[in-house]
């Protein structure tokens, strides 16, 4: 479990540096968010997993995958707010984001609140990873359908 989280720890300043770096040449926030939206597939597809009996429950993997998920979703805005984001290259983002950004931010908030509870329940048991999984996927579901083409 430390190695996980010295793992993690040592990713976040590798990443971090990079966005930093990056961000000095000029941000570039879409491949930003899409990478932050790999990381969150990494965590979650192995949940997803556990919950279709794809895997064996894990209770230790969960709890470091739904903390990851946590972590993640606290650095999803900054791919949507920094300058330039609603510009440049192809992307699958719709305007709508920028349009309503008030609603992205209560639909984002959704995807906060699911993880938090996963983070805070999801180990307990199977059935428990299944309803916070199931909480979770809705969030992004929910999000995808009016902020995100197909």
């Amino acid at each position: 479990m430390r190695k996980i989280f010295a793992s993690l720890a040592v990713a976040s300043f590798v990443f971090a540096a990079g966005v930093g770096a990056a961000q000095a040449d000029g941000p570039n926030p879409v491949k930003y968010r899409q990478g932050v939206f790999q990381a969150v597939a990494w965590n979650f597809g192995p949940l997803v997993g556990m919950v279709k009996g794809k895997m064996d429950f894990n209770a230790d993997m969960v709890k470091a995958n739904a903390e990851n998920l946590v972590a993640l979703g606290k650095m999803m805005p900054g791919g949507f707010m920094a300058k330039g984001a609603d510009k440049g290259e192809k992307t699958s983002a719709k305007a709508a984001i920028w349009e309503d950004m008030d609603g992205f931010k209560a639909a984002y908030q959704k995807y906060v609140d699911a993880a938090a509870n996963l983070a805070a329940t999801g180990a307990e048991s199977k059935e428990s990873l299944g309803k916070a999984v199931a909480q979770l996927g809705a969030s992004c579901k929910a999000c995808h359908k009016d902020y995100k083409e197909n």
